[in-house]
């Protein structure tokens, strides 16, 4: 499922673990909203900015594959979309402070 130009629901369930135990490890409708929210406010606005691709090696596990790999609980960012997903305006203001710190990339 493509969530932008640049970035595939896959790249965030991909995951050695989860294939290797034959587990399905698909997020559910919210979760794939808070992952969509953020391509949408940060990921392709900074992929775009600094014109290089960025990789995700760690996107989403869902809880059984985040126990076997030993992931802790939540994530900073896990933490954040779970607490602020229905009250993106959160997320988005925090998107918005780090893609300022980020440079654009030179035309």
């Amino acid at each position: 499922m493509k969530l932008s130009k640049n970035f595939t629901l896959n790249e965030f369930t991909h995951s050695q673990m989860a294939i290797e135990q034959g587990i399905l490890n698909e997020p559910d409708a919210e979760q794939r909203e808070a992952i969509q929210q953020l391509v949408d406010h940060l990921l392709q606005p900074l992929r775009e900015r600094v014109g290089e691709a960025i990789a995700i090696t760690s996107g989403f596990r869902n809880q059984e594959v985040n126990r076997l790999v030993g992931g802790v609980h939540t994530s900073l960012i896990g933490l954040m979309i779970k607490k602020h997903s229905e009250k993106s305006a959160f997320l988005i203001k925090l998107c918005r402070y780090l893609l300022a710190i980020f440079p654009r990339k030179s035309a």
